[in-house]
């Protein structure tokens, strides 16, 4: 994945991939994708954040405009869903998606 960088509050390229996943899972049940830097700051924000097929679907805020302007911060803390510690630790990004069994 390729950043643009641009020097401001809120931009992360854990939250960034996460809602991008968001909106490609947008109609698929039993994915989810988390992203996260281990230190705690994801950029110039918070940890990261978390997302599931149901995230683009619970709020009338645009996915899309939020990715595209580099406000993901802003659509996961209105949804709530932003990841949000402190390890004291600096060893790297972690992204995880969980692909649970296909429903019959």
């Amino acid at each position: 994945v390729t950043f643009k960088w641009e020097e401001r509050d809120g931009f992360g390229p854990n939250r960034e991939f996460v809602l991008s996943s968001a909106l490609e899972i947008a109609n698929r049940k039993n994915i989810v994708v988390a992203g996260a830097d281990t230190d705690g700051e994801d950029g110039q924000g918070k940890s990261g954040a978390i997302a599931d097929c149901r995230t683009v679907h619970r709020t009338d805020l645009d996915a899309r405009w939020h990715l595209d302007k580099h406000e993901a911060e802003a659509y996961f803390d209105a949804l709530g869903d932003s990841l949000e510690f402190t390890s004291q630790t600096n060893v790297n990004d972690i992204d995880v998606i969980l692909i649970g069994e296909k429903e019959d």
